[in-house]
């Protein structure tokens, strides 16, 4: 889909189309959700307009946005989370190739792909009149 810019600078009654710019989302996920959130649009003379003022006072209803706000305790159990997953995966991986070795089972621990033979660039076969 190709982004274009609209023009709202100085409208109170924005389009779908315009309303879902202001917002900042795409048309299709304004479409599917303004409802949820109470916002209400008018007819007038055969168009559906959403006033600013509405959709600005759902914005600034909305939760904020706690991603960059997270204490270092919150952030350093996330990594120490994912350090004790890579290690019970690696674990995992160990005890596997126990077990194939004990069973008798080929273990390949890389399974890095191999060229079956090596690369040898062809030949161009002369065209006729040259």
């Amino acid at each position: 889909m190709t982004e274009k810019s609209l023009n709202i600078a100085g409208k109170d009654w924005f389009t779908e189309e315009e309303a879902a710019f202001y917002c900042g989302v795409s048309l299709r996920q304004f479409q599917t959700h303004y409802g949820e959130l109470g916002i209400q649009p008018r007819r007038f003379m055969g168009r559906k307009l959403f006033a600013r003022d509405e959709l600005s006072a759902v914005i600034e209803r909305s939760d904020p946005w706690h991603r960059h706000t997270q204490s270092a305790e919150d952030r350093q159990s996330f990594i120490d989370a994912i350090v004790q997953g890579r290690k019970e995966v690696e674990a995992a991986a160990r005890l596997a190739q126990k077990e194939a070795k004990r069973l008798g089972l080929s273990v390949t621990p890389n399974l890095a792909p191999v060229p079956l033979r090596p690369f040898k660039p062809r030949k161009r076969k002369p065209t006729v009149g040259s």
